[in-house]
Protein backbone atom coordinates (compact mmCIF):
# COMPACT_ATOMS: atom_id res chain seq x y z
CA UNK A 1 0.00 0.00 0.00
CA UNK A 2 1.47 3.33 -1.09
CA UNK A 3 0.80 6.19 1.30
CA UNK A 4 -0.11 9.63 -0.15
CA UNK A 5 2.40 12.46 0.05
CA UNK A 6 1.88 15.11 2.76
CA UNK A 7 0.69 17.68 0.21
CA UNK A 8 -1.50 16.62 -2.70
CA UNK A 9 -2.60 18.56 -5.77
CA UNK A 10 -5.27 18.01 -8.38
CA UNK A 11 -4.19 17.32 -11.97
CA UNK A 12 -5.62 19.76 -14.46
CA UNK A 13 -7.48 18.48 -17.52
CA UNK A 14 -5.12 18.43 -20.52
CA UNK A 15 -2.06 18.82 -18.27
CA UNK A 16 0.93 16.72 -19.25
CA UNK A 17 2.08 14.03 -16.84
CA UNK A 18 5.62 15.47 -16.91
CA UNK A 19 4.33 18.80 -15.64
CA UNK A 20 2.14 17.19 -12.99
CA UNK A 21 5.07 15.13 -11.67
CA UNK A 22 7.17 18.30 -11.43
CA UNK A 23 4.38 20.23 -9.68
CA UNK A 24 3.71 17.44 -7.18
CA UNK A 25 7.41 17.10 -6.41
CA UNK A 26 7.85 20.85 -5.97
CA UNK A 27 5.05 21.37 -3.43
CA UNK A 28 6.44 18.48 -1.37
CA UNK A 29 10.02 19.75 -1.46
CA UNK A 30 11.27 16.87 -3.59
CA UNK A 31 13.36 16.64 -6.71
CA UNK A 32 11.34 15.04 -9.53
CA UNK A 33 13.76 12.10 -9.64
CA UNK A 34 12.86 11.24 -6.03
CA UNK A 35 9.15 11.18 -6.91
CA UNK A 36 9.87 9.06 -9.98
CA UNK A 37 11.82 6.61 -7.85
CA UNK A 38 8.85 6.33 -5.48
CA UNK A 39 6.71 5.44 -8.52
CA UNK A 40 9.21 2.71 -9.42
CA UNK A 41 10.25 4.55 -12.58
CA UNK A 42 13.35 6.57 -13.40
CA UNK A 43 12.27 8.32 -16.60
CA UNK A 44 9.30 10.40 -17.71
CA UNK A 45 9.37 8.82 -21.16
CA UNK A 46 8.38 5.19 -20.55
CA UNK A 47 5.55 4.53 -18.12
CA UNK A 48 3.74 1.25 -17.48
CA UNK A 49 0.44 0.67 -15.69
CA UNK A 50 2.07 0.17 -12.30
CA UNK A 51 3.78 3.58 -12.58
CA UNK A 52 0.47 5.35 -13.27
CA UNK A 53 -1.21 3.59 -10.33
CA UNK A 54 1.69 4.51 -8.03
CA UNK A 55 1.48 8.18 -9.07
CA UNK A 56 -2.25 8.27 -8.34
CA UNK A 57 -1.66 6.74 -4.91
CA UNK A 58 1.14 9.19 -4.06
CA UNK A 59 -1.08 12.11 -5.11
CA UNK A 60 -3.91 10.76 -2.95
CA UNK A 61 -6.34 10.43 -5.86
CA UNK A 62 -6.75 6.70 -6.16
CA UNK A 63 -10.48 6.93 -6.78
CA UNK A 64 -10.94 10.50 -7.95
CA UNK A 65 -10.10 12.80 -10.82
CA UNK A 66 -10.43 9.97 -13.33
CA UNK A 67 -10.93 12.34 -16.25
CA UNK A 68 -7.62 14.16 -15.79
CA UNK A 69 -5.69 10.95 -15.29
CA UNK A 70 -7.25 9.26 -18.28
CA UNK A 71 -6.44 12.29 -20.41
CA UNK A 72 -2.73 12.51 -19.64
CA UNK A 73 -2.13 8.80 -19.25
CA UNK A 74 -0.66 7.33 -22.43
CA UNK A 75 -1.11 3.70 -23.37
CA UNK A 76 -0.81 1.62 -26.51
CA UNK A 77 -3.77 1.01 -28.79
CA UNK A 78 -3.49 -2.62 -29.80
CA UNK A 79 -5.88 -2.75 -32.77
CA UNK A 80 -4.36 -0.30 -35.21
CA UNK A 81 -2.53 -0.16 -38.53
CA UNK A 82 -0.25 2.57 -37.11
CA UNK A 83 1.64 0.33 -34.75
CA UNK A 84 2.66 1.26 -32.17
CA UNK A 85 -0.23 3.68 -31.73
CA UNK A 86 -0.53 5.69 -28.51
CA UNK A 87 -3.70 7.00 -26.91
CA UNK A 88 -2.87 10.66 -26.42
CA UNK A 89 -5.34 13.00 -24.70
CA UNK A 90 -7.98 10.32 -25.17
CA UNK A 91 -7.33 9.90 -28.93
CA UNK A 92 -5.19 7.35 -30.79
CA UNK A 93 -2.26 8.81 -32.75
CA UNK A 94 1.06 7.60 -34.13
CA UNK A 95 3.74 7.44 -31.49
CA UNK A 96 6.14 9.22 -33.88
CA UNK A 97 4.03 12.39 -33.68
CA UNK A 98 5.10 12.79 -30.05
CA UNK A 99 8.32 14.54 -29.00
CA UNK A 100 9.19 11.91 -26.41
CA UNK A 101 12.60 13.07 -25.21
CA UNK A 102 12.52 16.88 -25.42
CA UNK A 103 10.57 19.18 -23.11
CA UNK A 104 8.61 21.81 -25.07
CA UNK A 105 7.26 24.73 -23.06
CA UNK A 106 5.75 28.18 -23.20
CA UNK A 107 7.98 30.10 -20.73
CA UNK A 108 5.14 32.52 -19.94
CA UNK A 109 2.75 29.69 -19.01
CA UNK A 110 5.44 28.08 -16.85
CA UNK A 111 6.28 31.33 -15.05
CA UNK A 112 2.63 32.34 -14.49
CA UNK A 113 1.06 29.09 -13.33
CA UNK A 114 3.68 26.34 -13.42
CA UNK A 115 1.74 24.29 -15.96
CA UNK A 116 2.94 22.18 -18.90
CA UNK A 117 0.23 21.26 -21.40
CA UNK A 118 0.27 17.79 -22.88
CA UNK A 119 -0.60 19.16 -26.34
CA UNK A 120 2.84 20.85 -26.46
CA UNK A 121 4.43 17.41 -26.83
CA UNK A 122 3.12 17.03 -30.40
CA UNK A 123 5.74 17.80 -33.04
CA UNK A 124 3.32 19.91 -35.09
CA UNK A 125 2.30 22.19 -32.20
CA UNK A 126 4.93 24.92 -32.18
CA UNK A 127 3.11 27.94 -30.73
CA UNK A 128 1.16 29.00 -27.65
CA UNK A 129 -1.97 30.75 -29.00
CA UNK A 130 -2.74 32.18 -25.56
CA UNK A 131 0.47 34.25 -25.44
CA UNK A 132 1.14 34.39 -29.21
CA UNK A 133 4.67 33.06 -28.73
CA UNK A 134 6.73 30.16 -30.01
CA UNK A 135 7.27 27.16 -27.79
CA UNK A 136 10.82 26.70 -26.51
CA UNK A 137 12.88 23.51 -26.43
CA UNK A 138 16.38 24.93 -26.00
CA UNK A 139 18.04 26.72 -23.09
CA UNK A 140 20.16 29.84 -23.50
CA UNK A 141 23.20 27.63 -22.90
CA UNK A 142 22.30 25.68 -26.04
CA UNK A 143 21.23 22.47 -24.28
CA UNK A 144 17.95 20.74 -25.09
CA UNK A 145 15.30 20.80 -22.39
CA UNK A 146 15.15 17.08 -21.70
CA UNK A 147 12.47 15.05 -19.91
CA UNK A 148 15.18 13.06 -18.16
CA UNK A 149 16.64 16.17 -16.49
CA UNK A 150 14.83 15.52 -13.21
CA UNK A 151 17.39 16.79 -10.71
CA UNK A 152 15.45 20.08 -10.58
CA UNK A 153 11.84 20.69 -11.51
CA UNK A 154 11.74 23.93 -13.50
CA UNK A 155 15.25 24.76 -14.63
CA UNK A 156 18.00 23.62 -16.99
CA UNK A 157 21.08 21.78 -15.77
CA UNK A 158 22.95 25.08 -16.07
CA UNK A 159 20.60 26.64 -13.52
CA UNK A 160 18.60 28.78 -15.96
CA UNK A 161 14.91 28.86 -14.89
CA UNK A 162 12.59 27.75 -17.68
CA UNK A 163 10.14 30.54 -16.96
CA UNK A 164 12.79 33.16 -17.77
CA UNK A 165 13.72 31.83 -21.21
CA UNK A 166 13.13 34.09 -24.20
CA UNK A 167 10.40 33.16 -26.65
CA UNK A 168 9.96 34.63 -30.12
CA UNK A 169 6.65 35.91 -31.41
CA UNK A 170 4.71 33.22 -33.23
CA UNK A 171 3.59 33.79 -36.81
CA UNK A 172 -0.16 33.69 -37.59
CA UNK A 173 0.40 30.53 -39.65
CA UNK A 174 1.92 28.65 -36.72
CA UNK A 175 -0.80 29.89 -34.37
CA UNK A 176 -3.44 28.66 -36.82
CA UNK A 177 -2.02 25.15 -37.08
CA UNK A 178 -1.48 24.89 -33.32
CA UNK A 179 -5.09 25.96 -32.70
CA UNK A 180 -6.42 23.50 -35.31
CA UNK A 181 -4.65 20.64 -33.58
CA UNK A 182 -5.68 21.78 -30.10
CA UNK A 183 -9.26 22.04 -31.29
CA UNK A 184 -9.19 18.52 -32.72
CA UNK A 185 -8.21 17.20 -29.29
CA UNK A 186 -10.81 19.37 -27.54
CA UNK A 187 -8.21 21.48 -25.74
CA UNK A 188 -9.08 24.90 -27.20
CA UNK A 189 -12.62 24.54 -28.52
CA UNK A 190 -12.84 23.71 -32.22
CA UNK A 191 -9.82 25.80 -33.11
CA UNK A 192 -11.48 27.45 -36.17
CA UNK A 193 -10.22 24.79 -38.54
CA UNK A 194 -10.88 25.14 -42.29
CA UNK A 195 -14.37 23.86 -42.99
CA UNK A 196 -13.20 20.86 -45.02
CA UNK A 197 -10.94 19.77 -42.14
CA UNK A 198 -13.34 20.57 -39.32
CA UNK A 199 -14.66 17.01 -38.86
CA UNK A 200 -11.33 15.21 -39.21
CA UNK A 201 -10.22 13.01 -36.34
CA UNK A 202 -7.00 14.04 -34.57
CA UNK A 203 -5.09 11.22 -36.27
CA UNK A 204 -6.38 12.13 -39.74
CA UNK A 205 -5.70 15.84 -39.20
CA UNK A 206 -2.13 15.21 -38.04
CA UNK A 207 -1.50 12.91 -41.01
CA UNK A 208 -2.80 15.59 -43.41
CA UNK A 209 -0.61 18.29 -41.85
CA UNK A 210 2.41 15.99 -41.79
CA UNK A 211 2.02 14.91 -45.43
CA UNK A 212 1.43 18.44 -46.72
CA UNK A 213 4.33 19.78 -44.67
CA UNK A 214 6.70 17.16 -46.07
CA UNK A 215 5.56 17.67 -49.66
CA UNK A 216 5.71 21.47 -49.42
CA UNK A 217 9.16 21.62 -47.85
CA UNK A 218 10.93 18.97 -49.95
CA UNK A 219 12.67 20.47 -53.00
CA UNK A 220 12.67 18.40 -56.21
CA UNK A 221 16.36 17.53 -55.95
CA UNK A 222 15.78 15.94 -52.53
CA UNK A 223 12.64 14.04 -53.51
CA UNK A 224 14.22 10.67 -54.28
CA UNK A 225 12.86 8.30 -56.86
CA UNK A 226 11.10 5.21 -55.62
CA UNK A 227 13.52 2.47 -54.60
CA UNK A 228 16.23 4.88 -53.49
CA UNK A 229 17.92 3.88 -50.26
CA UNK A 230 18.09 7.42 -48.93
CA UNK A 231 14.80 9.13 -48.18
CA UNK A 232 13.21 12.38 -47.08
CA UNK A 233 11.00 12.58 -44.01
CA UNK A 234 8.32 10.00 -44.74
CA UNK A 235 4.76 10.86 -43.62
CA UNK A 236 3.91 7.15 -43.51
CA UNK A 237 6.47 6.46 -40.80
CA UNK A 238 6.68 9.85 -39.11
CA UNK A 239 10.35 10.31 -39.84
CA UNK A 240 11.05 13.17 -37.45
CA UNK A 241 14.05 12.60 -35.24
CA UNK A 242 13.17 12.98 -31.57
CA UNK A 243 15.81 15.73 -31.40
CA UNK A 244 14.57 17.96 -34.24
CA UNK A 245 14.36 21.55 -33.00
CA UNK A 246 11.05 23.42 -32.93
CA UNK A 247 12.51 26.15 -35.16
CA UNK A 248 13.15 23.65 -37.97
CA UNK A 249 9.67 22.14 -37.74
CA UNK A 250 8.15 25.63 -37.67
CA UNK A 251 9.84 26.54 -40.97
CA UNK A 252 8.26 23.49 -42.63
CA UNK A 253 4.83 24.24 -41.15
CA UNK A 254 4.91 27.79 -42.52
CA UNK A 255 5.44 26.33 -45.99
CA UNK A 256 2.51 23.98 -45.49
CA UNK A 257 -0.04 26.50 -44.18
CA UNK A 258 -0.87 27.99 -47.58
CA UNK A 259 -1.84 24.54 -48.90
CA UNK A 260 -4.14 23.77 -45.96
CA UNK A 261 -6.26 26.91 -45.50
CA UNK A 262 -8.62 26.35 -48.46
CA UNK A 263 -8.70 22.58 -48.66
CA UNK A 264 -8.81 20.89 -51.15
CA UNK A 265 -8.27 23.62 -53.78
CA UNK A 266 -5.11 24.82 -52.07
CA UNK A 267 -3.84 21.22 -51.97
CA UNK A 268 -4.28 20.94 -55.75
CA UNK A 269 -1.68 23.70 -56.21
CA UNK A 270 0.79 21.61 -54.23
CA UNK A 271 -0.01 18.50 -56.28
CA UNK A 272 0.76 20.48 -59.44
CA UNK A 273 4.29 20.89 -58.05
CA UNK A 274 4.68 17.19 -57.18
CA UNK A 275 3.05 15.50 -60.20
CA UNK A 276 5.53 14.61 -62.92
CA UNK A 277 8.53 15.30 -60.71
CA UNK A 278 10.41 12.29 -62.15
CA UNK A 279 11.92 11.00 -65.37
CA UNK A 280 9.05 8.58 -66.00
CA UNK A 281 6.74 11.53 -66.71
CA UNK A 282 8.85 13.03 -69.52
CA UNK A 283 9.97 11.81 -72.95
CA UNK A 284 13.46 12.14 -74.42
CA UNK A 285 12.59 15.56 -75.85
CA UNK A 286 11.65 16.88 -72.43
CA UNK A 287 7.93 16.89 -73.15
CA UNK A 288 5.30 15.69 -70.71
CA UNK A 289 4.17 12.16 -71.53
CA UNK A 290 0.47 11.54 -72.17
CA UNK A 291 -1.59 8.74 -70.71
CA UNK A 292 0.41 8.37 -67.51
CA UNK A 293 -0.93 6.23 -64.69
CA UNK A 294 -0.75 7.19 -61.02
CA UNK A 295 2.45 5.25 -60.34
CA UNK A 296 4.25 7.03 -63.22
CA UNK A 297 2.86 10.45 -62.33
CA UNK A 298 3.89 10.18 -58.68
CA UNK A 299 7.06 8.09 -58.97
CA UNK A 300 8.97 9.73 -56.11
CA UNK A 301 8.92 9.16 -52.38
CA UNK A 302 6.81 12.23 -51.67
CA UNK A 303 4.60 11.31 -54.63
CA UNK A 304 4.03 7.84 -53.23
CA UNK A 305 2.91 9.29 -49.89
CA UNK A 306 0.34 11.34 -51.86
CA UNK A 307 -0.76 8.46 -54.08
CA UNK A 308 -0.96 5.92 -51.24
CA UNK A 309 -1.86 7.89 -48.08
CA UNK A 310 -1.32 6.46 -44.62
CA UNK A 311 -4.07 4.21 -43.26
CA UNK A 312 -6.43 5.25 -40.51
CA UNK A 313 -7.46 3.05 -37.59
CA UNK A 314 -9.99 1.18 -39.74
CA UNK A 315 -7.33 0.26 -42.29
CA UNK A 316 -8.61 2.71 -44.92
CA UNK A 317 -6.47 5.38 -46.62
CA UNK A 318 -6.70 8.78 -44.98
CA UNK A 319 -9.99 10.01 -46.52
CA UNK A 320 -8.99 13.67 -46.78
CA UNK A 321 -5.73 12.94 -48.58
CA UNK A 322 -7.07 10.16 -50.76
CA UNK A 323 -10.25 11.93 -51.89
CA UNK A 324 -8.36 15.14 -52.71
CA UNK A 325 -5.67 13.29 -54.69
CA UNK A 326 -8.33 11.22 -56.48
CA UNK A 327 -10.24 14.37 -57.45
CA UNK A 328 -7.02 15.97 -58.69
CA UNK A 329 -6.10 12.97 -60.86
CA UNK A 330 -9.63 12.72 -62.24
CA UNK A 331 -9.90 16.42 -63.15
CA UNK A 332 -6.32 17.07 -64.31
CA UNK A 333 -5.21 13.75 -65.79
CA UNK A 334 -8.34 11.74 -66.56
CA UNK A 335 -7.87 8.72 -64.30
CA UNK A 336 -8.83 7.70 -60.79
CA UNK A 337 -6.68 6.39 -57.98
CA UNK A 338 -7.00 2.75 -57.07
CA UNK A 339 -8.81 2.35 -53.78
CA UNK A 340 -7.22 0.12 -51.16
CA UNK A 341 -9.58 -2.41 -49.63
CA UNK A 342 -10.23 -1.80 -45.93
CA UNK A 343 -8.51 -4.04 -43.43
CA UNK A 344 -10.29 -7.28 -42.61
CA UNK A 345 -12.04 -7.55 -39.25
CA UNK A 346 -10.68 -11.03 -38.58
CA UNK A 347 -8.75 -10.84 -35.30
CA UNK A 348 -6.07 -13.18 -36.65
CA UNK A 349 -5.44 -10.80 -39.55
CA UNK A 350 -5.01 -7.90 -37.14
CA UNK A 351 -2.57 -9.85 -35.02
CA UNK A 352 -0.48 -10.86 -38.01
CA UNK A 353 -0.46 -7.28 -39.29
CA UNK A 354 -1.58 -8.31 -42.78
CA UNK A 355 -4.16 -6.69 -45.03
CA UNK A 356 -7.01 -8.80 -46.37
Amino acid sequence: MIEPLPITIIPDPFEGHAGFVRRLATVNGLAPRHLLAACGCFTLRRWEDEHWHALRALAGHERSHDFAYQMFRRHRVTKSWHRPTIEFLGNPIRHTFIASTTVRICPTCVSQNGRMKEIWNLHHVTACPEHHTMLVDRCRCGARLAHDDTQTAWSCRCGQPWGELNSAEASPQLEDISMWISGAFGVEGRGHRPEALSEASPLDLLCVIDTVMTAASTPPEQDRRLGSKSSVHDPKTGGFSTKVAIAEIADHLKDAHQYLVQWPDSYFRLLDRIAGRNEAAWDEAGRSRQGLNARQLFATQVGQAIRVPSLNLEGRPNPLLFDAADQYCRNRHGFRLRRIRPAHENEAVWRCGQRA
